[in-house]
């Protein structure tokens, strides 16, 4: 600047000496500029990194120990009902595992939202079926992967707590059955569906059941509806519809 002042009184060299001045604070405020850029860049790549490592410990906890306790918590509720009415200690011991194991997927539920905003609703879907034991089995029809994966999380929380408690009423009450799982989108709803042929009792829940009222109140919490009786022609029929806007 006091080489500026210097050559003010001489036109001839202070053009050029305020030109070269003026490129040198454009290449300064560019490099700026650049490395500005480079570190928000490198600050978001570390983000997706850190997110993407939430999401692969959230899943893999998940498929671990979520299909772990699924898969108990069905087990004790089936092994409840066949066994003798003059067992009660037994069956409140197996009421209670059910209990337990269902209090402890809501706390696995919780805990992994606290790592990523998402809930894989697909990979629920195929560790349930994947659970089920030998005289029931099960087809599933879902969107693709992208729509699945587009869903709020609480939306799709429910539907998978909708499946769960469908299946495990079916290998509860069904016998030898076939069960049909169904996730569509329709307008602006989820809709789930769970359907089977199996030859159980007309009423699978007595008395409204631990499963069904948990499965109303978290369908009602999102504002949607929940359904279930015999389906036509036999067996039995779950249908919830879940908003996908406007939730509560």
């Amino acid at each position: 600047m006091a080489a500026l002042v210097a050559l003010a009184g001489d036109e001839a060299a202070f053009v050029p000496a305020v030109a070269v001045h003026f490129v040198a604070w454009l290449v300064g405020r560019a490099g700026r500029t650049r490395r500005e850029a480079q570190d928000a860049l490198r600050a978001r790549d570390s983000e997706r990194a850190v997110a993407a490592e939430r999401d692969r410990m959230a899943r893999e906890l998940h498929d671990a120990v979520g299909h772990a306790v699924t898969v108990m918590v069905t087990h004790a509720g089936a092994a409840r009902l066949v066994l003798a009415d003059d067992a009660p200690p037994v069956q409140e011991a197996l009421a209670r595992i059910e209990d337990v194991g269902r209090g402890a997927m809501t706390d696995l539920d919780r805990i992994l939202g606290l790592l990523t905003d998402t809930y894989d609703l697909e990979a629920t879907l195929r560790a349930l079926v994947a659970g089920l034991p030998g005289h029931v089995t099960a087809e599933l029809r879902l969107p693709e992967a992208e729509v699945l994966r587009r869903l709020p999380p609480r939306t799709a929380e429910t539907a998978g707590r909708v499946v769960q408690e469908s299946l495990t009423n079916v290998v509860r009450h069904a016998g030898p059955a076939h069960a049909v799982v169904d996730v569509a989108l329709t307008g602006r709803d989820l809709a789930v569906v769970v359907t089977d042929d199996g030859a159980g009792p007309a009423t699978r829940w007595p008395g409204g059941g631990r499963g069904l009222t948990g499965m109303k109140e978290r369908v009602s919490g999102l504002g949607g509806s929940l359904d279930a009786g015999p389906a036509d022609g036999g067996g039995w029929r779950v249908a919830a519809t879940l908003p996908l806007e406007g939730t509560p």
